[in-house]
């Protein structure tokens, strides 16, 4: 009887924490794809010579922060997908849409 009622418990809180959970989880794939956007971008101006001095870095995180906001290069997505899955509170990947990460499937 008491395993029931812990096993119940524990699925009511799951239930209750997922959603601010794959929130974050979201919020953190789209994060990620920022620094790596901006990383690139910044490789990308260096390699291509264009230098703007000390405002090189703050245009490199505007243009990264603003490509992954836009939808990015999926990447997002793929990693909110896989964490997901691998989350240990069971998250699905399930319910990613293009709401979620502005990418289009």
């Amino acid at each position: 009887m008491n395993n029931k009622v812990n096993d119940l418990l524990y699925s009511s809180f799951a239930r209750a924490t997922r959603p601010r959970e794959d929130l974050r989880l979201a919020q953190s794939c789209r994060d990620f794809e920022s620094v790596f956007l901006t990383t690139l971008w910044r490789n990308m101006a260096k390699n291509a010579g264009i230098e703007i001095g000390a405002w090189d870095v703050l245009l490199a995180q505007s243009m990264g922060k603003a490509w992954a906001e836009s939808g990015g290069i999926g990447l997002a997505k793929v990693l909110y997908e896989q964490l997901s899955k691998s989350s240990p509170s069971n998250l699905s990947g399930d319910d990613v849409d293009e709401k979620t990460f502005g990418v289009p499937e």
